[in-house]
């Protein structure tokens, strides 16, 4: 079976794979299952050096933060980033 490919040549969905595994680890981390959200999240970095919600959810997860301050870390990291709070 052939796999279909976009008007660009590329194979669709496989371009935002590490979005995809992202939520995956995501998804496992907030489930408790810490085995599935790291191999998921691991598996983003790899496909996408640089992707830093999957590199900070990583982070965390190997510093035994737990998924609860998540949002927290990520709230503080875009103000270092950007130098100042959401709105």
């Amino acid at each position: 079976m052939a796999i279909s490919r976009d008007s660009t040549g590329r194979t669709p969905g496989l371009c935002h794979g590490h979005r995809h595994l992202t939520l995956l680890g995501l998804t496992a981390w907030a489930a408790d299952d810490e085995v599935t959200a790291r191999i998921a999240l691991h598996g983003a970095c790899e496909i996408a050096p640089g992707y830093l919600l999957a590199e900070l959810c990583l982070e965390n997860l190997n510093s035994r933060v737990s998924f609860d301050k998540l949002g927290e870390t990520l709230r503080q990291k875009r103000v270092q980033r950007l130098g100042y709070p959401a709105h």
